[in-house]
């Protein structure tokens, strides 16, 4: 076992989650752990996860409309009024692809990042109502809202720091598409993806 495969922190190995997340937390010590190249660093901590009923648990295949998907990484963000949780689900060992599925009170929909040239263009303001383009279709902004990150556990695809403000905007299609935009300091992503009924989502044995 080489030391880019244990925690910087406690020495404990955290190699199975290696392939496929830029950040993980230390089930042992609760490190935060970044992975830069082939060096792990240590960078505080996970937060308080409390534990809610949900549908869907990291390590634990779920299948939605006859796809699977294993979550390894959870995060979960406050806005006051309640939170919701992020579960990160990769497809590839290469990359950041893969899926999120968001729960929020439970609602739940499931999202891919879209990039480069595909990427709607940002609107300059976020009001209710404002049009976006995408993929040949007009998407509305129907929900914004902002929120801090309090916590995650397991494997991520990039880096998120506890007490980051990320700014969340949300747009619906005639046919029920959802559009996300996410922005926070530094940065911003755009996902594409569609709302999910519960009862479609089911634990594969």
């Amino acid at each position: 076992m080489t030391d880019t495969q244990t925690c910087p922190n406690c020495g404990t190995p955290v190699g199975a989650h290696l392939a496929f997340a830029k950040m993980l937390d230390c089930e042992s010590c609760g490190t935060t752990i970044i992975r830069d190249g082939a060096a792990l660093r240590a960078a505080g901590d996970h937060g308080v996860m409390l534990d809610s009923p949900t549908l869907i648990e990291i390590g634990k295949t779920i299948d939605i409309k006859g796809s699977q998907y294993t979550p390894i990484g959870h995060i979960r963000f406050d806005y006051g009024a309640g939170w919701w949780d992020e579960y990160w689900c990769p497809r590839s060992v290469t990359g950041p692809k893969g899926v999120w599925i968001s729960v929020d009170e439970g609602d739940y929909a499931i999202e891919i990042r879209v990039t480069g040239r595909n990427e709607p263009k940002r609107p300059a303001k976020l009001d209710l109502g404002v049009e976006v383009e995408f993929d040949r279709e007009i998407y509305m902004l129907s929900e914004t809202d902002r929120a801090t990150c309090i916590a995650f556990r397991g494997g991520l695809p990039e880096e998120i720091n506890i007490g980051e403000e990320h700014t969340y905007a949300n747009f619906t299609s005639p046919t029920g598409g959802l559009l996300s935009l996410e922005t926070w300091d530094g940065g911003y992503d755009w996902h594409f993806g569609e709302w999910v009924d519960p009862w479609k989502i089911k634990a594969v044995t």
